[in-house]
């Protein structure tokens, strides 16, 4: 059975402490197994933002480490990074942002998000 290519945005990552939900558990339910990807400027925001006191963003980043994740090199802002990745590999955009998942669509990407506050979809 082939992983599937999950492309993570920081908010995504900081969803385990914002809403109480294990994102990442629940996903692996859904789909099996699953390589996570996190595109360089993601890492690199959800660093800064962890090093800065963001609790959510360090508790996604220890969450993440145990799942185990690949970075991947990208241009550009995270979000718009977020969306470059996911179609060069061919892989689901997992965010909560808006904006990115309207972008996604825009572009026949599949989506991982979460409904009501407390449970993840598939889209």
């Amino acid at each position: 059975m082939n992983e599937e290519k999950i492309v993570v945005d920081a908010n995504f990552v900081m969803t385990p402490h914002e809403l109480k939900i294990d994102v990442f558990g629940e996903t692996k339910k859904l789909l099996g197994r699953i390589e996570w990807i996190v595109p360089g400027p993601v890492l690199e925001e959800l660093k800064f933002m962890a090093d800065k006191g963001q609790v959510g963003a360090r508790v996604g980043l220890e969450m993440l480490e145990k799942e185990g994740y690949e970075v991947v090199d990208a241009g550009g802002p995270a979000d718009g990074a977020v969306i470059e990745v996911a179609r060069r590999l061919g892989g689901r955009v997992a965010s909560m942002d808006g904006e990115v998942r309207r972008r996604a669509r825009k572009y026949g990407l599949k989506l991982v998000g979460v409904r009501g506050r407390q449970k993840v979809v598939l889209d």
